[in-house]
């Protein structure tokens, strides 16, 4: 309960400031994210070399390098490996107060609709522009020049444009059995304040209980009740967010057996 209220709390402070931060490395070997989680900010990845595997919400991509994945504030999402060969990537994360000028000038729909295409393809041609321009905001970073902010904002606003443009919607990831898992977790999210049950979810996903698990691991990177709870979780930090409910109450919408649980 202390973790969420301070989760709370740092969401609000971060949403005050203008700011904007640039992560580049390579991952050795397999490298798996080690819980799914969220961020006060937007995330823009970028995807240099290897293979992963991005869970965001209820939908799962397999994504390539070039490939850009954003994901907006608050959304639950997680990455792992698909092969152990290891991987480099680019991080930006960014408020939004601090987009908020770029916002007003391309429209609320506009960027809303960019946030939530979750995975985008790049043209061939274009891809090394991208990467050419998130290594001058990493240098920019790592330099602490003057106007270091100023410059990035410039970046990033160059770099959200490209993907206005020629950013194109990449399909989710379409094998037999990640389809099953999708429609489950897909149903936990429009279903988890109800009492739902592994058996529930297994049968949406027509298999059988053993297997069904087996697969959600494989495919997710989560047990079951690991990610029912993570879901339950990121909805009663909105509302304690944006309601006065009280906690007995916010853990009954949610789908917790009580309050001393959910605390």
């Amino acid at each position: 309960m202390y973790a969420i209220l301070l989760s709370v709390i740092d969401m609000y402070n971060y949403e005050q400031t203008e700011k904007v931060s640039v992560e580049h490395g390579a991952k050795m070997l397999s490298f798996e994210m080690p819980i799914m989680h969220t961020h006060i900010c937007h995330e823009l990845y970028f995807l240099v070399s290897g293979q992963r595997r991005y869970l965001i919400g209820s939908d799962l991509y397999d994504v390539s390098p070039g490939n850009i994945i954003l994901v907006p504030s608050g959304h639950l999402h997680r990455t792992t490996t698909i092969n152990a060969k290891g991987h480099s990537r680019y991080v930006v994360y960014f408020s939004e107060k601090f987009m908020n000028d770029f916002i007003m000038l391309i429209g609320r729909n506009a960027f809303d609709d960019l946030m939530h295409k979750r995975c985008l393809q790049l043209p061939d041609h274009l891809v090394s522009t991208i990467h050419n321009l998130l290594r001058q905001m990493d240098q920019t970073q790592k330099q602490a020049l003057p106007f270091a902010q100023a410059a990035l904002k410039t970046d990033l606003q160059q770099l959200l444009l490209y993907l206005l443009r020629y950013g194109k919607k990449k399909d989710i990831e379409a094998t037999p059995s990640a389809i099953k898992i999708q429609e489950a977790t897909q149903y936990i999210s429009e279903h988890y304040a109800d009492d739902i049950t592994l058996m529930d979810v297994a049968s949406v996903a027509c298999m059988e209980k053993t297997y069904f698990c087996k697969c959600f691991k494989a495919i997710t990177g989560f047990g079951f009740s690991e990610y029912l709870t993570r879901v339950r979780m990121q909805a009663a930090e909105g509302l304690l967010l944006k309601t006065d409910l009280t906690v007995s109450e916010i853990a009954s919408r949610c789908g917790f057996s009580g309050s001393n649980y959910f605390g």
